[in-house]
């Protein structure tokens, strides 16, 4: 959980609220697939509730749209799928798929404002699931690489192992030719690991 937060720039407290049940027992917003491990589905449809949560969407809402849209599209992870994420926009507290169908009422029509344009470039498999996350051009996040962590594009090299021997003082070069990367590379990681330390969260970087 603390490294879901980290890496989405939202409060840990939030990401603790979202993935359990209330006392009231309404379920979870997002389970975690594994006990309480997130999967990388898991932090990307996270990402889409804190976008939902900015808008002013509530979490009965949201909870709603999930619902409709889990039964819809008969898929388990639907803010993690192509054609539903392509779909979905927020207007007001209202998140609506596609051509204009309110998915938090079910059924109100109204303008639109598209979800995606608040993440970066994501890339998604022939299942229209996602499968790969790229918050910049030389990060990117694959669930088959090093578990989902942000790596080094292209490589198995994480961005935190690159940022810290950084930060202890290890001159770029010898960190490049070490790890058989670019200095641009390790330059690179070590400014998208500071933009998550200050709260910039993977749909904010640049």
């Amino acid at each position: 959980m603390p490294e879901a937060a980290f890496l989405l720039g939202i409060d840990e407290r939030s990401i603790a609220r979202w993935s359990r049940r209330t006392p009231s027992g309404k379920g979870p917003l997002i389970a975690p697939s594994h006990d309480w491990a997130f999967s990388f589905h898991d932090l990307l449809s996270l990402a889409v509730v804190a976008v939902f949560r900015q808008r002013g969407v509530t979490p009965d809402g949201i909870r709603r749209t999930i619902s409709y849209l889990e039964n819809e599209f008969s898929t388990p992870r639907p803010l993690a799928h192509k054609k539903i994420v392509d779909a979905l926009h927020t207007v007001g507290k209202a998140v609506l798929l596609r051509p204009g169908i309110d998915v938090t009422k079910s059924g109100q029509m109204t303008l639109v404002e598209t979800v995606a344009t608040y993440l970066r470039p994501i890339e998604y498999g022939g299942d229209f699931l996602a499968r790969l996350w790229k918050p910049t051009r030389y990060v990117a996040l694959n669930p088959k690489v090093q578990a989902g962590r942000p790596c080094i594009s292209g490589t198995r090299v994480t961005t935190d192992v690159v940022a810290s021997r950084a930060l202890h003082g290890e001159p770029p070069k010898v960190i490049a030719d070490d790890l058989q990367i670019t200095v641009r590379q390790v330059t690179a990681a070590s400014e998208f690991e500071a933009r998550l330390r200050d709260g910039q969260g993977l749909a904010l970087v640049a």
